[in-house]
């Protein structure tokens, strides 16, 4: 994490995640019965990110990332981030 002047911090962030496990499946009961889902994931995948944080006060500061995942072969992609605000008390 780099820390700037007025309260501002930056981070980055990257990953390689390889999946072992084929096929999991969990079930979620239903007013019908048990409900199953099973994974369909890539076994290799890569992540890279970056986020911030600016302090409001001495109790508040603004938080934001931004992450970008992808299979190795792209036949994948996920995109993701958060936004929000954090009070300490």
């Amino acid at each position: 994490m780099l820390a700037t002047p007025l309260g501002r911090r930056l981070s980055s962030l990257a990953n390689i995640q390889h999946h072992s496990l084929e096929g999991a499946t969990t079930s979620f009961s239903s007013a019908n019965g048990f409900v199953a889902f099973t994974t369909v994931l890539e076994d290799n995948w890569i992540e890279a990110g970056v986020g911030g944080t600016l302090e409001l006060t001495g109790t508040a500061s603004l938080y934001g990332n931004a992450n970008l995942a992808t299979s190795f072969d792209a036949a994948a992609c996920e995109i993701g981030g958060k936004l929000g605000l954090r009070m300490n008390w």
